[in-house]
């Protein structure tokens, strides 16, 4: 394995959040711990440098009561439907009962109308981090650490964006969406 240097974060990359767009509370910091799958979702975004010098981001969701990732999606744009297409695919596979509590950080992606209506649909409660605090995070951040560097410096460098199948391992524990699940999930 070979070190990957750091790199500076992609300023246009952030999307301004909408000033209209109206926040949830946070829940999760008074939630009762999850006692069982299905009842606490964590979300997060984790930016990855590519060895071609581009950046690739991954959204993942997590159950908080295994610790497993239940969603994720891979792209080279940061747009709701980056974090929407790990949600459905999540609600897909675990098909979780109405309440379950959604929690994220104030990200403009987790405020859009798009993902807010679909929680809406299934019923899920939405949770958001009080504003400039990390600590609210804490439960979501261990997604990222998840992510093997050296996987995504292997992808040949004409690509700007890996496919989902190089970035994640096996201490992931989930195994990708089958064929089927990915088709019902194409636009």
């Amino acid at each position: 394995m070979r070190p990957l240097h750091p790199r500076q974060f992609p300023a246009a990359a952030h999307h301004p959040a909408d000033p209209q767009a109206v926040a949830a509370a946070n829940k999760l910091a008074t939630w009762p711990a999850a006692t069982a799958p299905n009842q606490i979702w964590v979300g997060d975004i984790t930016y990855l440098a590519l060895a071609t010098g581009h950046w690739a981001y991954l959204a993942c969701w997590r159950d908080a009561f295994p610790r497993r990732v239940v969603g994720w999606q891979v792209s080279g744009s940061l747009h709701t439907d980056l974090i929407l297409t790990a949600f459905e695919r999540a609600v897909a596979i675990c098909q979780p009962p109405p309440g379950l509590l959604v929690h994220a950080d104030r990200g403009s992606q987790y405020t859009s109308d798009t993902f807010t209506q679909f929680l809406d649909r299934t019923q899920a409660i939405a949770s958001l981090s009080r504003p400039g605090n990390p600590y609210d995070n804490a439960r979501k951040q261990r997604c990222g650490r998840k992510v093997a560097p050296q996987k995504t410096d292997s992808y040949p460098a004409q690509s700007p964006v890996i496919p989902s199948q190089c970035i994640l391992t096996a201490r992931m524990r989930t195994p990708a969406p089958s064929q089927a699940d990915a088709q019902k999930l194409e636009p």
